[in-house]
């Protein structure tokens, strides 16, 4: 065998080992990015569950339907919601109707053990007048500008639960904006057990996001 003939067979082997080398190189790399994108996968999965979890007992979020919270929330709005926070008055609530037909968002105006009162517009809470500052001032002038309340004469006798005061474990939910909002003046109180949590951020849209019961 010739000097020429040893060198063209070292070298074929060197190529071939070379081949060999980055074959194996691919691999391992292909390895590599399916190993990591099972631990990305498995990781997602884990968290994922781990926030449906926490959404059970800690949290959720909801989108604002129809226009009874205007001018606080608009239609379509994203709400985190908190359902571990203790409810007070003026807070907003998250909760099923009494006919359990749907979900929906309103304003605590009474707590139990009080007499709710509405006259020209003013709110009395066991004949005390309380101020409502989320009310648009506005939209009070112009109703009375038209001969018309914005939040219409009642008090809770005359509500379907027909009570003296608001009973133990309900509450008084009124939305924002009264002349069109349907709330506990159609469908009675609303009880602890069916209040899902309170509404503490709005999330989306990003320009109008805003914390709410501070």
């Amino acid at each position: 065998m010739t000097h020429g003939t040893k060198s063209n067979n070292l070298k074929k082997k060197q190529t071939k080992k070379k081949k060999g080398n980055i074959g194996y190189s691919k691999n391992k790399k292909q390895r590599k990015l399916k190993r990591m994108g099972i631990e990305i996968g498995c990781s997602v999965l884990i968290a994922g569950v781990f926030i449906w979890i926490l959404s059970i007992f800690f949290f959720t979020f909801a989108k604002v339907e129809g226009y009874s919270m205007l001018s606080s929330l608009w239609e379509d709005d994203l709400v985190y919601i908190n359902k571990r926070t203790n409810i007070g008055r003026f807070k907003l609530v998250y909760f099923e109707t009494p006919d359990q037909q749907e979900k929906a968002i309103r304003r605590v105006i009474g707590l139990p053990g009080e007499f709710v009162e509405y006259k020209d517009d003013e709110l009395y809470i066991n004949n005390e007048k309380i101020e409502e500052k989320f009310i648009d001032k506005q939209d009070v002038t112009k109703a009375k500008s038209m001969g018309l309340l914005f939040t219409e004469n009642f008090d809770i006798t005359k509500l379907k639960n027909n009570q003296q005061i608001i009973p133990k474990d309900f509450y008084l939910v009124l939305g924002d904006n009264r002349p069109y909002s349907t709330d506990s003046r159609y469908y009675g109180f609303i009880h602890k057990n069916d209040i899902i949590g309170v509404v503490e951020m709005r999330i989306l849209p990003l320009h109008l996001m805003e914390k709410f019961n501070r």
